[in-house]
């Protein structure tokens, strides 16, 4: 909902921003293809980062992003711009923790 100039996140689309992280995370542990080479999935990660940090809150996006890496196989091949992306996401300069 926009009131003025101020964007206000609802509990609802909170909770709807929560559960659509979760689905993806489950989708993502049952089809690996996305952890060989690029993927575009691999993009997504970067932009459900960035949505956590925005609309929820930095500590959710961060246990998305630790998720990842713990569901990642042992012979995971994903570029390292991949990695860099995502780490970047946390960038502070890049991206202020509206709350």
């Amino acid at each position: 909902m926009i009131v003025g100039n101020i964007f206000i996140i609802t509990i609802k689309a909170v909770g709807n921003i929560l559960k659509s992280k979760e689905w993806f995370l489950e989708f993502l542990k049952r089809n690996d293809s996305w952890q060989y080479f690029y993927n575009h999935n691999q993009l997504r990660i970067t932009r459900v980062i960035k949505s956590l940090i925005l609309l929820v809150s930095r500590e959710e996006a961060h246990l998305f992003y630790e998720e990842i890496l713990s569901s990642l196989s042992h012979d995971a091949k994903i570029p390292d711009v991949s990695f860099e992306y995502w780490t970047s996401s946390f960038d502070a300069n890049l991206l202020r923790e509206v709350r």
